[in-house]
């Protein structure tokens, strides 16, 4: 057996001496196995014992020399670099490689284990084995400086990394044991300010502000955090030059003790001054000045450049957007701020298509402008056709109207109908404005006039209805097309009247829900859920202009049923649409292999002729499963949905779906 044992600093003489026999014997004696091997660890051991003899052993409760009890700069971080046995080395191609296992004892500390596996080299490269055994050991000394550095950043800056080596195993056995020792605590924090020629001083921020407190753990991490976020505050109280210009740790071993005293040069104070905007093409000049919300004079914030920045990121309207201040004060004492950006092309076009057992093949075709009139106007025309229904659709939308995040949208729309419960043309037009109510909640009015003409299959009938939608949402999933984390809400109010062969009246309430909650950390597992509610009341069911009315079955609703077949039925068995309806439907997203996914899902509902579901008809129940292709625009899905409470004369055995994105 042969087993090494080394202090930190000699571990440094064994490794070198042992290259430098290995390049003196090695490559005569490598053809020869373990003999050329065991020679080369003979003449390292006789090496290192003639150093030791030279040098004088060192007692390992003896500082190293040169170094007192107080180590000055602790927090001085060592680069973490790779060192691989080189590839080409000769006769690499016929010496196979040293396999061995890795070992860290000395600690129970969870957190510390966690760091050391992650920053390992002898855990990195393990399906990569040396192919010498001083290979080897160089992985071993790039693993002790790891750990050193790893032990000093969590505070343990008395601690000790040793190792030892078995050879004689098989694999060879590597265990490396670090004894963390006490940790040392933050005893002092002192900022001091330098070429301070304004009276009075910047202010300084309460150590818990700065994310510290004495007698702390002292962490490296946390004490350079300290500094930026020091930095931070003196950028954000006009000074925009604040720097650091030197830092003093000191460790005492003797009390494990760490005192800071951190050096700022806090540059003189400054005001806001004019803001430039280079790089506009189309885009007009007042509409991106309303993110420049400060006045010249003004003490000078960096958040308020960044409030600029991520702002006029948000448009979409730019590939890219510096914003940026002056090296100098001007005359004024204050700092411009020039503001660069690239726009983005404006225009697009792009289209869709599906098909489904219920509504056939379909499509949808759109041009669309994103900065129609130079101030972020989304204008787009778009059309959508199937064997259902055939429509065409104009929106204009303008974001940030009057004020930042109010948005003012406008639609027209028109199509022709032809389903089971009703065939015709209808159209409308509606406009309102959208505002944020805090975090990811919204709010909206508007007002909506609608024609329709339309057959039952009772009778023909015109109707003309103006409405107030009004909706609060709240928009907490993270994707639109395939989202795997998050909720989202949906209340809509919307009083109707208008003419409907008799003056009518009735209100429109609906709730609608969907919640993802991610199994798994890689979001490769996703349990995903949807609920509706409807509800109408106001006027009978055979008063209410029939696209009012309300359904249920189909892709977006209850998949496995034909499209508005879960419902009241007339003696054809065509639809007649009720006042109220409820939807459940609840599916798991798995992601099984690459891209692809199987879904499998269960969906219920139905609609009622009452103003609230009184379930005088059953729940229809249906079930399916699905396949999903993940692509970088979203999902290529394809379900076959099957009715488990089947009615035989009404409902299909199954269905299917083919389209793009998640069912909800």
């Amino acid at each position: 057996m042969c087993a090494l044992r080394a202090g930190p600093r000699r571990q440094r003489w064994l490794i070198h001496f042992q290259e430098q026999v290995q390049n003196i014997l090695g490559d005569r004696l490598r053809p020869r196995g373990y003999v050329g091997h065991w020679l080369i660890v003979a003449a390292t051991v006789a090496l290192a014992a003639v150093s030791a003899i030279a040098v004088g052993a060192q007692p390992a409760d003896i500082l190293p020399p040169g170094v007192t009890p107080m180590d000055v700069d602790p927090l001085a971080a060592e680069p973490l670099e790779t060192d691989a046995t080189p590839a080409h080395a000769p006769f690499a191609e016929d010496i196979p490689g040293l396999d061995y296992t890795l070992t860290i004892t000395g600690t129970e500390d969870p957190d510390l284990l966690r760091i050391f596996d992650g920053v390992s080299l002898l855990r990195e490269l393990r399906d990569r084995p040396p192919r010498t055994f001083a290979g080897l050991l160089r992985r071993i000394e790039e693993d002790l400086d790891r750990f050193r550095t790893v032990l000093r950043s969590e505070g343990f800056y008395g601690g000790t990394v040793d190792f030892e080596v078995d050879d004689e195993a098989d694999p060879i056995e590597v265990r490396i044991t670090v004894s963390p020792g006490e940790p040392f605590g933050l005893t002092r924090y002192d900022v001091t300010y330098v070429s301070v020629n304004d009276v009075p001083p910047p202010t300084t921020p309460s150590l818990e502000d700065l994310g510290l407190s004495i007698g702390m753990r002292a962490r490296a991490a946390r004490v350079v955090t300290a500094e930026r976020r020091l930095i931070d505050h003196l950028i954000n109280d006009a000074r925009p030059f604040a720097q650091r210009t030197d830092r003093r740790a000191v460790v005492d071993h003797r009390d494990r003790s760490m005192t800071v005293d951190v050096f700022v040069d806090p540059g003189p104070p400054a005001g806001f001054g004019p803001a430039t905007f280079d790089g506009l093409d189309r885009t007009k000049l007042d509409y991106v000045e309303q993110w420049i919300d400060w006045n010249v004079g003004e003490p000078f914030r960096q958040d308020s450049l960044d409030d600029v920045q991520s702002g006029l990121v948000g448009t979409g309207l730019f590939t890219s957007v510096v914003v940026t201040h002056a090296d100098a004060l001007d005359a004024d004492g204050n700092v411009p701020v020039t503001v660069s950006v690239i726009e983005d092309k404006p225009r697009s076009i792009g289209g869709s298509i599906g098909w489904s057992t219920d509504r056939g093949f379909g499509g949808r075709a759109f041009w669309e402008h994103r900065n129609f009139f130079g101030r972020d106007e989304d204008f787009r025309l778009s059309a959508d056709v199937d064997q259902l229904e055939q429509g065409g659709r104009i929106e204009f939308v303008r974001p940030n109207f009057k004020r930042l995040d109010r948005r003012l949208f406008a639609t027209a729309q028109a199509s022709r109908v032809d389903t089971d419960a009703f065939e015709g043309f209808t159209g409308s037009l509606e406009t309102g404005l959208e505002w944020p109510l805090g975090g990811n909640w919204f709010a909206s009015a508007g007002g909506l006039i609608e024609y329709s003409n339309l057959d039952d299959g009772e009778s023909r009938q015109s109707s003309v209805l103006g409405g107030i939608p009004l909706r609060v949402s709240y928009r907490g999933a993270d994707d639109d097309l395939d989202p795997t984390k998050g909720v989202r809400f949906d209340l809509g109010l919307t009083p109707f009247a208008g003419q409907s062969g008799t003056a009518t009246f009735f209100h429109l309430t609906e709730i609608a829900t969907a919640a993802y909650y991610p199994i798994d950390q890689r979001r490769r597992y996703v349990l995903a859920g949807r609920t509706r509610i409807a509800s109408i009341v106001g006027e009978e069911t055979s008063v209410i202009p029939a696209n009012r009315r309300l359904y249920t079955g189909g892709a977006g609703s209850i998949r496995g049923f034909g499209f508005q077949l879960v419902g009241p039925l007339d003696a054809a068995n065509d639809p007649i649409g009720g006042r109220s309806a409820l939807e459940l439907t609840g599916e798991l997203r798995a992601r099984i292999w690459g891209n692809f996914a199987v879904v499998p899902f269960v969906a219920a509902g139905n609609a009622y002729d009452r103003s609230l579901p009184d379930f005088s008809e059953p729940l229809r129940w249906a079930a399916g499963l699905g396949l999903r292709y993940h692509t970088p625009i979203g999902p290529v899905r394809l379900d076959v949905a099957f009715p488990v409470n089947r009615r035989p004369d009404v409902d299909d055995r199954f269905q299917f779906y083919i389209s793009i994105g998640q069912a909800f």
